[in-house]
Parts: structure tokens; sequence; C-alpha cells
């Protein structure tokens, strides 16, 4: 807790109880997010409206969508026997990739090649910049 909000215990109360969903723009109470053992706070980035709804948009584009067969992956054009992650066993290593504005499926990607996508935000223009940086250096 902020150490300047301990000379005000009922607005320190208050805020202890709400989080911001990063989806919706706004501060819910902290019951409306789903638990989440990884996250620093211990909660979910999105509300649970939020994740309701990105869940259905998700399973909608599964059912139009079906990973093909032998499927590699387009970034880093492994197949699924030559993925590991983290050295766990998984049910299935290919993400649905879309884009989240427009909610268009894109394609499958392997788990890694997902994550690092949407650690840069899905932004070309990052993903360039950290081409240019992996094939000059720094400078």
């Amino acid at each position: 807790m902020p150490e300047q909000l301990t000379f005000f215990p009922e607005v320190t109360k208050h805020v202890a109880d709400i989080k911001y969903c990063r989806k919706c723009d706004s501060y819910k109470a902290r019951d409306r997010f789903h638990m989440l053992r990884h996250a620093g706070d211990g909660k979910h980035p999105y509300c649970k409206d939020c994740m309701r709804s990105y869940n259905e948009v998700l399973n909608d584009l599964k059912k139009n969508n079906t990973l093909p067969e032998d499927h590699v992956c387009p970034v880093c054009n492994r197949s699924e026997d030559q993925i590991v992650y983290n050295g766990k066993s998984m049910k299935s290593v290919w993400r649905l990739d879309h884009c989240h504005e427009s909610k268009q499926f894109r394609g499958w990607l392997c788990i890694t090649c997902n994550q690092a996508l949407g650690m840069l935000h899905d932004n070309p223009e990052t993903l360039k910049r950290a081409i240019a940086y992996l094939q000059n250096g720094s400078s």
C-alpha cells in the first residue's frame, strides 16, 4: 500500500478494494476480477465482464477456424514436435491469433510467438524497431 495513503485509513481501505481494468478502462471492485496466481496482485488484469466477452470472441473464432493438421508456426517455422515451452508438456502449443480491435482471425501461432507479438502489443512499428535492433545492435 502506498505510504502516503496510510494517513487516511478510510481512503486506503477503499483503494485496496478496487482495481483498474485495462480492457474497459474503468475501476471496479476487486471481486469483479478472476484470480491469477502469477499476477503481481493475484488478480487478472481484465474484469470478469471483459474476460467473458473476450472468451466469447475466442470461442467463435475457434469454431470457424480449425487448426490444420501438421501445422507449422508461420513466425518461427517450427512444428509441434519442435516446440518446447518452459520444459512443460501442454495440451496444445498452438494459440489462435486474432486482431484485438477488429476481432478478425489471423492464424495459428505457437505459444511463444503469440506471447512475443502480444508483448510487443501487436504493433508492426515496434516489431520493425526490434528487428533493426537485433540486426544492428543498440546503435
